[in-house]
């Protein structure tokens, strides 16, 4: 996602803010996607991009 989006769709905190998960290895995957020209990020709204994964997972029976 980027930041900006992020920025526009967050309301209000809902919570206190906790360590991060594990991202290394799925991070180092998309930055080679995108290096490679492969990949991008979410430059829509929060909701907007959860529909998007959404659909994408129903379309592959997932």
């Amino acid at each position: 996602m980027a930041e900006s989006s992020l920025r526009n769709s967050v309301l209000k905190l809902v919570s206190i803010k906790e360590p991060l998960p594990d991202f290394e290895e799925g991070y180092a995957i998309w930055l080679e996607a995108f290096d490679a020209g492969k990949a991008g990020a979410f430059e829509v709204s929060v909701a907007e991009a959860v529909q998007f994964v959404e659909d994408a997972y129903k379309q592959n029976g997932l």
